[in-house]
């Protein structure tokens, strides 16, 4: 007489071994080593660098005015080599009234071998050194909206938002894509 066989759905094992289950804590701690190695690697490299001075308003025109003095990071400098546009933020902020963006985009065209400023709704401006390009960078002159603005703050930043998207995250660790300034205050000339 044959025995009959016998098939069960329930595993010789009624509940997993903890050698079977992966070493969470472990996982974990790995982790937080990498994340912490990467953002100590991002610390690593030299920041931009811009000074602003002699910040006036002039009413009669609702000009703000000011000196730059802008070095940015090998890193930036680099990507701006290869095509990626560089765009600086000024951020005008009146002691009344709303505050006003405005936009510097560097950027270098390869096919034309030059280097192109092209400032908010202006038309663009071209040089055919990167060296001309940033001696361009020296004056920052605007008209304001605000006629009530008498004194206020000057501030200047990378626009990680206008990176490729690859880019933005690293740019977001990398001091390199960070410009060490001072908020410059100005007024008015009257």
């Amino acid at each position: 007489m044959q025995t009959p066989m016998v098939f069960s759905t329930q595993s010789s094992k009624s509940r997993p071994d903890k050698a079977d289950s992966p070493p969470t804590l472990a996982i974990v701690v790995a982790c937080s080593l990498f994340a912490a190695l990467l953002m100590l690697s991002g610390c690593t490299g030299a920041s931009s660098e811009a000074h602003i001075s002699e910040a006036v308003f002039d009413p009669d025109t609702r000009m703000l005015e000011a000196n730059l003095d802008i070095k940015l990071s090998a890193i930036a400098l680099d990507a701006l080599d290869h095509g990626i546009p560089i765009v600086l933020e000024f951020d005008i902020r009146p002691d009344q009234g709303r505050p006003q963006p405005v936009r510097w985009q560097l950027s270098y065209l390869p096919l034309m071998r030059r280097y192109q400023l092209l400032i908010e709704d202006s038309q663009p401006r071209f040089f055919s050194s990167r060296v001309q390009l940033l001696a361009a960078l020296d004056r920052f002159r605007v008209q304001l909206n605000s006629d009530v603005a008498v004194s206020g703050e000057l501030r200047l930043r990378i626009d990680p938002a206008a990176l490729p998207a690859p880019m933005r995250l690293p740019a977001l660790l990398e001091p390199g894509w960070r410009i060490k300034v001072e908020a410059a205050l100005w007024q008015s000339i009257r």
